[in-house]
């Protein structure tokens, strides 16, 4: 509570104009300009950045478990803490959230507890015990500039909830000060289906739970302004939750749908086995009617500049390249654009989309590109 909270210059990036008595026309696709500057840095596996108010980056390698901050006008990156269970260090990095300013609280899923930064150095240790760390049971998605934690949690984690179901996920917005929850939404899961169900020794039930082919759930962010956004399923539509409570239910958003025919479940497993040979479809059983409209990775949804949001868009055999849609406050699709097969969207900064491109070799470097 120490640090004080940062309310941001409104952005004037002006995107797209899309009157309301037009909002059913079809999207503009958008041109991303070419990289204005690239780390020179090396990664394996890079999947989330935070920009920082000097324009440096904040940088998680899953991979590696390595976590940097680089300077594009260097073109270095630097560590900022060590994996490990001391003070200030991590063991793991489900998130990096911004809190207000340059503050950030990194998400230590492992040790159970969070690093809070100013800017790239750790300043403090958050205990695993702390009320807010309790109450998201480490299923923080974001949080807002006024001390609210956007948390997801399992029917299994709910209060009352005894018999651990896993029917529904849960928004729930804490308090960061005083751990306090307030549930919110509820949004579906990945499906489950029982692979087994044989006796133990004692004579109670082992069963075994895997996930259904292809099943994604829905996902759910908090923009800084305390605005909510949930990707939903069946239909695709966004709905936004305003900070006053107010709830706003999008239309279904047009994008093409994708039969899961054999070419599409082929197509799906030879993405998932790239070293080896993929299994027939036949042995996947059983597979959704269509495919995704988005991706079943938590990193599916980015804050884009003037409270837009990003998704990421499920691959098809005919368009394999990373996709994504851009969708305004009212839920309607405003823009969209691709990237070439080697690149991810991996976030964005005030003026900024930053993009990971990765070679042959499978290194990867962190682009910055002009957001239009």
């Amino acid at each position: 509570g120490r640090f004080k909270l940062w309310s941001p210059t409104a952005l004037l990036l002006l995107l797209l104009v899309v009157p309301p008595a037009v909002s059913a026309q079809a999207p503009r696709v958008i041109k991303l300009k070419p990289a204005d500057a690239t780390l020179s840095a090396e990664f394996s596996s890079l999947y989330t950045i935070r920009e920082l108010a000097d324009r440096r980056v904040l940088v998680v390698d899953g991979r590696d478990y390595a976590f940097t901050v680089g300077d594009f006008a260097t073109g270095k990156a630097a560590p900022v803490s060590r994996m490990g269970s001391g003070p200030g260090e991590y063991r793991s990095i489900s998130a990096l959230i911004a809190v207000g300013g340059d503050s950030t609280l990194l998400v230590d899923s492992r040790n159970r507890r969070w690093l809070l930064l100013a800017g790239s150095e750790v300043v403090a240790t958050v205990a695993p015990n702390t009320p807010a760390i309790v109450a998201a049971r480490i299923g923080e998605r974001g949080a807002d500039r006024s001390g609210h934690l956007l948390a997801q949690l399992t029917g299994g984690e709910m209060p009352g909830d005894k018999l651990g179901r896993l029917d529904s996920l849960y928004v729930a917005i804490i308090n960061r000060e005083t751990g306090k929850a307030d549930t919110v939404a509820r949004m579906r899961p990945i499906d489950r289906r029982i692979l087994s169900a044989t006796p133990n020794a004692d004579g109670t039930p082992h069963i075994t739970v895997g996930m259904t082919t292809l099943s994604v759930p829905e996902h759910v962010t908090m923009f800084p302004d305390g605005w909510i956004a949930i990707a939903r399923l069946d239909p695709f539509r966004i709905d936004w939750r305003k900070p006053n409570g107010q709830w706003i239910r999008g239309a279904p958003i047009a994008v093409p749908t994708v039969k899961l025919d054999d070419k599409e479940k082929r197509a799906y497993l030879s993405r998932m086995y790239t070293k080896t040979a993929p299994p027939d479809p036949s042995v996947r059983d059983p597979w959704p009617a269509i495919v995704p409209p988005f991706y079943g990775l938590s990193s599916i949804l980015f804050l884009a500049p003037e409270g837009n949001l990003l998704v990421s868009r499920f691959p098809s055999s005919e368009h394999p390249e990373p996709r994504y849609d851009l969708i305004d406050r009212r839920g309607a699709l405003i823009g969209e654009f691709s990237l070439l097969k080697n690149e991810q969207v991996v976030g964005f900064g005030a003026k900024s989309i930053y993009v990971t491109a990765t070679d042959d070799d499978g290194i990867q470097r962190l682009q910055r590109h002009p957001w239009p």
